[in-house]
């Protein structure tokens, strides 16, 4: 009776499987949220880390809007394709960019 409980939760029915992408995502989307909240953080100065938080907001929000538009440029001339991998490839330049980093930081 519990193997078939845990299977039934564990493992989805078909007709729901494409979903469970999206589902994984919105799962680990707010723990990298409070993982680079938590990184800005301790970078900022003793006793100006609302200021810094705020200046970090506000980058990550005009970034945030500068990729909407730069990615629906991107859509309209090269399609799908060419958003997809140039959104790789920026995720890809994010992980060099940790070496440097002062170690005290982490």
């Amino acid at each position: 009776m519990l193997a078939s409980w845990v299977n039934a939760v564990l493992i989805p029915p078909p007709y729901l499987r494409p979903h469970c992408n999206s589902i994984d995502f919105a799962r680990w989307v707010p723990e990298a949220d409070a993982a680079r909240k938590s990184f800005e953080r301790r970078s900022c100065p003793k006793r100006l880390e609302g200021t810094g938080m705020m200046i970090a907001d506000t980058g990550y929000f005009i970034a945030v809007r500068f990729g909407d538009l730069f990615g629906s440029w991107l859509y309209v001339r090269g399609g799908f394709s060419l958003a997809a991998w140039i959104t790789t490839a920026v995720y890809a330049l994010m992980l060099p960019m940790l070496l440097f980093v002062p170690r005290e930081v982490f």
